[in-house]
């Protein structure tokens, strides 16, 4: 997943909106899966391992549904729709579906 968060950091006095981002982030996500800055200050990454072997798009749509709802209690409505959000997965071995599945969120 990656959330695009360069309008939260477009001054000093949103600092808080991105510390309560970040944090959000972190501590919703399971041990084994990673986050950390994908462009430093403007763009989040998170990797989320061994995903099972439900369809994609079914395992993308709960990520996409588990991840606005812990957005949207960390920040405001208006705060959360100014984030954009793409979920990608990519299959583990070289007989899986090639293409690339991407779900497109602009934070509502």
């Amino acid at each position: 997943m990656q959330l695009d968060v360069a309008t939260l950091a477009q001054n000093a006095t949103h600092e808080n909106l991105l510390l309560r981002t970040v944090f959000s982030l972190v501590h919703s996500v399971r041990e084994t899966d990673i986050v950390g800055w994908y462009k430093q200050r403007s763009a989040l990454g998170v990797i989320f391992a061994e995903l099972g072997k439900a369809d994609t798009l079914s395992v993308l749509s709960a990520l996409q549904t588990k991840m606005l709802g812990t957005l949207r209690s960390a920040l405001r409505a208006e705060e959360v729709e100014r984030i954009n959000i793409a979920f990608c997965c990519y299959p583990e071995d070289d007989k899986a579906q090639e293409t690339r599945q991407t779900i497109g969120v602009n934070g509502r």
